[in-house]
């Protein structure tokens, strides 16, 4: 009897001690991976767009307070990225940035009576942030990415910064995952997505060339010391 009762509450302790726990088959690991990758490709499809998406120029914020002060945070953010560029000409960005984004302040008061019948009263100023902003494919006239600002408890900086850097951090967490999938299942990805070839000439190739116009008489000394140069500072 006493075996009976001890193998008993050994068996409740190895069960709450999570030792004799169900562990997955193989079948049930495998229907876990496909509808991981389900939801992958489902949100992957929600921001592919920005796979064509390099050069962006970033349009109105809005005109509430705060509005221009984190879309030039945006501005500097983007610009020290090696995913986008920040262009100032819409015409040669691939696509605008824009929306609505400000920095919205909160007094609050009380007044109250102590024992003496003096009256007290306090006050506070509290600041919220808000953003809605999209990406627009310029060239399909269509929006390819969507961002709300996600309120939160934030130490050490601004609500204008916060605003921001949640932004940029969201675009460029995103734009990593689609470049990652297109790398992965390049034949996956329709070649509207798909980004756009970039030069991979190098600098040799480029030093060869200028040499060659050059002595051809194409381009002036100065010319030709100043583009020389500029190669020679990219290598």
């Amino acid at each position: 009897m006493c075996k009976v009762v001890l193998t008993m509450m050994l068996a409740v302790l190895l069960i709450g001690c999570g030792t004799l726990r169900h562990q997955p088959t193989d079948e049930e690991k495998a229907a876990i991976q496909q509808e991981k990758e389900k939801a992958e490709e489902a949100y992957v499809a929600k921001v592919i767009g920005l796979a064509s998406i390099k050069k962006i120029y970033l349009g109105d914020f809005g005109n509430a307070n705060g509005s221009d002060l984190i879309r030039e945070k945006v501005r500097i953010a983007l610009s020290e990225s090696t995913r986008f560029e920040v262009v100032e000409n819409p015409k040669s960005a691939d696509a605008v940035l824009t929306g609505v984004a400000s920095v919205e302040k909160r007094y609050s008061e009380s007044v109250n009576t102590d024992n003496q019948g003096k009256v007290q009263g306090t006050g506070d100023t509290t600041y919220f942030g808000q953003g809605v902003l999209r990406v627009v494919d310029i060239k399909k006239e269509k929006t390819v990415w969507n961002f709300e600002y996600q309120r939160g408890f934030f130490f050490g900086e601004s609500v204008s910064s916060n605003v921001s850097n949640q932004l940029v951090d969201k675009l460029l967490e995103d734009a990593k995952i689609v470049d990652n999938h297109i790398v992965k299942n390049p034949a996956k990805v329709p070649a509207t997505n798909r980004p756009p070839a970039t030069n991979t000439q190098s600098a040799t190739d480029k030093l060869k060339e200028l040499d060659s116009m050059h002595k051809q008489g194409l381009i002036t000394d100065s010319e030709y010391a100043s583009k020389k140069q500029k190669i020679l500072k990219s290598m």
